[in-house]
C-alpha cells in the first residue's frame, strides 16, 4: 500500500526503472474519490514486471510499499497445451 499523496507521475517514476510501462491505475473509492491506497502497473513487456518483482519491497515517498504479480481470480485446472497464465496477468504488478 502507498501513500494516498503519491501520485500516478510518482509511480511512473519509480516503476519505469524496472522496464517501459503501458498504464498505471490508482484505486479510488466511488464514494469520495480519494485513493485507496494501492494500484496496478501494466508494464510493456514481461521482463520489466519480473524486475519490479525481483525487489517486491520499495519505498516510494516515505511509505515502504510490497508488490505482487496481479491475479484475475483463481487460476483453472490446467489444459493439456493451453498457457496457465495470459501475457497481459505476466505483466502486470499489484502494489
Amino acid at each position: 500500500m502507498f501513500s494516498p499523496t503519491t501520485t500516478i507521475e510518482t509511480l511512473i517514476s519509480e516503476y519505469s526503472k524496472y522496464g517501459e510501462t503501458e498504464d498505471c491505475k490508482v484505486v479510488v473509492d466511488k464514494r469520495t474519490g480519494k485513493s485507496k491506497g494501492y494500484e496496478f502497473i501494466l508494464f510493456k513487456r514481461r521482463a520489466g514486471a519480473r524486475n519490479a518483482l525481483k525487489e517486491p519491497q520499495k519505498k516510494i515517498g516515505n511509505k515502504i510499499t510490497s508488490c505482487q504479480l496481479a491475479s484475475t481470480g483463481p487460476v483453472p485446472a490446467p489444459l493439456p497445451n493451453v498457457p496457465q497464465v495470459s501475457e497481459y496477468t505476466q505483466r502486470k504488478i499489484f502494489e
